[in-house]
């Protein structure tokens, strides 16, 4: 249920496919139907909301430059790093220097940041890395 509400994608694959349970987990046939039933819930898409909103929230909090700066690429700049990092980490600082980490080996890889987001990303991540070395959890 959790991979369901954190992943929309999933929930709609089940609602269409529901054998894909079978295919992905093992379950017993009661485990079987009470998640399809969950998924085919219309609260499910309430559940995904506030999932993706809770994630969203310690980088709007901690990073809103950048966010600002990426408005237009953000959506599918964080849709990318959901996928990539399905679990989130519950110190948002953490997640913070996750995503930013994620952005330095996006452009390493060829992506280029906008230069107008460039001084907003390079300041937010120096104030997420003092956050972690004062908590000493880097």
């Amino acid at each position: 249920m959790a991979d369901m509400v954190a992943s929309p994608q999933l929930c709609n694959t089940v609602r269409r496919t529901p054998d894909t349970l079978w295919r992905r987990y093992t379950l017993s046939t009661l485990e079987y139907r009470r998640l399809v039933e969950i998924a085919g819930n219309h609260g499910m898409n309430g559940h995904c909301a506030l999932y993706r909103v809770d994630r969203f929230a310690p980088l709007a909090l901690h990073l809103p430059e950048l966010c600002r700066g990426l408005r237009e690429v953000l959506p599918t700049l964080v849709e990318e790093y959901w996928t990539e990092h399905p679990r989130t980490d519950v110190n948002a600082v953490l997640e913070c220097d996750r995503f930013c980490r994620f952005l330095l080996a996006k452009e390493a890889k060829g992506w280029a940041m906008p230069a107008e987001v460039r001084t907003a990303f390079e300041h937010e991540q120096g104030e997420v890395q003092m956050k972690l070395a004062l908590n000493c959890i880097l």
